[in-house]
């Protein structure tokens, strides 16, 4: 996470595993299959007071 709010990261970087968990597949219909070249990753500041690139 990079984050202009902390000067430094709390805890550790993880990996994701890949598994979901339980209470949010109770949630959600099924999966659907996406080409990743449709995806798109928006990130908003919350201040706005430094770029992201």
């Amino acid at each position: 996470v990079n984050s202009e709010e902390h000067a430094n990261a709390e805890g550790e970087a993880t990996v994701w595993t890949r598994i979901i968990p339980e209470e949010i597949l109770a949630k959600i219909s099924g999966g659907k299959e996406v080409p990743a070249e449709r995806i798109t990753v928006w990130i908003d500041p919350l201040d706005a007071t430094q770029e992201y690139t």
